[in-house]
């Protein structure tokens, strides 16, 4: 899907904003990888680390 969304928004796009379309679509792949590494990061520490780490975690 990372290789065939842009491919597609660049073939329908107008010739005007194709290169943003593209560039944000990018964007927003990479925006959405490092949010769920924080998301991630920070509930892996909820409680302590071992045997006493809380269930939520």
């Amino acid at each position: 899907m990372s290789v065939n969304v842009p491919k597609y928004n660049a073939e329908v796009a107008p010739p005007e904003v194709r290169g943003s379309l593209v560039a944000l679509q990018q964007l927003a792949v990479t925006a959405g990888i490092m949010i769920s590494f924080w998301i991630d990061y920070g509930t892996n520490s909820i409680g302590r680390i071992g045997s006493s780490q809380s269930d939520a975690a």
